[in-house]
């Protein structure tokens, strides 16, 4: 893969609707979980998703960004929110880290990177996918929110 933003997916940030419909879903799905949730967001942009992640459940984060610029906003608004604690930001390409332990992983990319990310999720991991569809990963549901389309994936074995 090529590393330019835009062959990966231009900075679009993800809509309100979209961001309350992920906090809700998020607390449902770690609702029982006994150990601290592990979220990615893969190009982070602002932040606000792995924030809004991170937050409803108390989930440790990490936010991968390749642009420097936008990995530092996203710091700094994490900051603001007083979410350091909760969130790792790493200038990087999602593609290039080992994805050993991971129970949710956030992705608003292009179809290339998405089917890229979808072939690194580890086993009973959970892909959400903004507008993008893959054909690499366990279709578990779509959800149509708006204008947008989330698609949920898992990889079981």
């Amino acid at each position: 893969m090529q590393n330019s933003n835009a062959y990966v997916a231009p900075f679009v940030p993800t809509p309100p609707r979209v961001l309350k419909w992920l906090r809700k879903t998020v607390e449902d799905l770690f609702v029982d979980k006994r150990s601290q949730p592990i979220v990615y967001d893969a190009g982070c942009g602002n932040g606000i998703v792995i924030e809004v992640l991170s937050t409803s459940v108390l989930a440790y984060g990490v936010c991968t960004e390749l642009n420097t610029m936008r990995a530092y906003e996203a710091w700094r608004f994490i900051k603001t929110r007083n979410s350091g604690h909760l969130v790792d930001v790493v200038i990087g390409d999602i593609l290039s880290f080992r994805l050993r332990k991971l129970d949710l992983a956030y992705a608003f990319l292009m179809p290339l990177p998405m089917d890229s990310l979808a072939e690194l999720l580890p086993e009973n991991a959970l892909l959400v996918s903004l507008d993008f569809p893959t054909t690499k990963l366990q279709l578990e549901a779509v959800v149509p929110i708006g204008s947008h389309t989330v698609y949920i994936y898992s990889r079981k074995r």
